[in-house]
């Protein structure tokens, strides 16, 4: 019975580090409807500025991108570029926010 309780608290513990919203920090600028993602700066072909920073908690790939998409759009964002993981536990998601000229 005590592993099952241990089992049940782990598995909150889980579900409620998954819903940890992505921090931010940076200008703000009007809200946006669209945010493009990028994984790599030579696919950028627009000018552009970064505004922000922000930091997720990975824990499912689509479901990270998507709440640092909504974070992004909240913020003025015009597209985010996901940057290469520094590999620590936990893992982070480590994005810019970028704004078009």
């Amino acid at each position: 019975m005590k592993n099952r309780h241990g089992l049940y608290i782990i598995t909150l513990l889980l579900l409620a580090s998954c819903s940890l919203p992505p921090e931010y920090m940076g200008d703000k600028f009007p809200k946006t409807k669209h945010v493009d993602i990028y994984y790599s700066v030579s696919d950028i072909k627009r000018p552009y500025k970064v505004i922000g920073h922000l930091i997720g908690h990975q824990y499912f790939k689509e479901a990270e991108e998507k709440n640092l998409s909504q974070m992004a759009k909240s913020k003025g964002a015009d597209a985010i570029i996901i940057l290469p993981g520094d590999g620590s536990k936990p893992v982070r998601v480590y994005a810019e926010a970028l704004k078009y000229n």
